[in-house]
């Protein structure tokens, strides 16, 4: 019976880092006055980290060189460059945005411009 898995050859180590498109993985929280985007990078420095912001969509990026040196045998944390382009809930202006790193999360925040529905009068 042929199996789904691909095991690779003994000793052969996943040169790859994992990670991809939606690297860092992230939760984006909404209140009546914010908006919340928390990003997971364990073993990331904030020196190794940018952040910019325009109009609804928020850049994460940065870098990160393995801890190591010697032969790789097994890979499965993530290491090297990496680029994610979230898409917010609501326009933001890069002035009001607040961003805080601790204990490898990333906590990007800033005020809702639109709070409360508003009614418009029909002529």
């Amino acid at each position: 019976m042929k199996s789904n898995f691909d095991f690779g050859q003994p000793g052969e180590a996943n040169s790859e880092p994992v990670r991809g498109k939606n690297f860092p993985p992230t939760d984006i929280y909404m209140t009546d006055e914010e908006v919340v985007i928390i990003a997971d990078l364990p073993g990331y420095l904030k020196e190794d980290i940018q952040l910019s912001v325009s109009g609804i969509k928020i850049l994460i990026k940065g870098s990160k060189k393995d801890l190591m040196k010697g032969e790789l045998v097994q890979k499965e944390r993530n290491s090297g460059d990496f680029e994610r382009i979230i898409q917010l809930p609501e326009p933001v202006l890069p002035n009001q945005v607040r961003a805080k790193f601790s204990n490898g999360l990333l906590i990007v925040s800033y005020k809702r411009q639109y709070s409360n529905e508003e009614q418009v009068p029909i002529e």
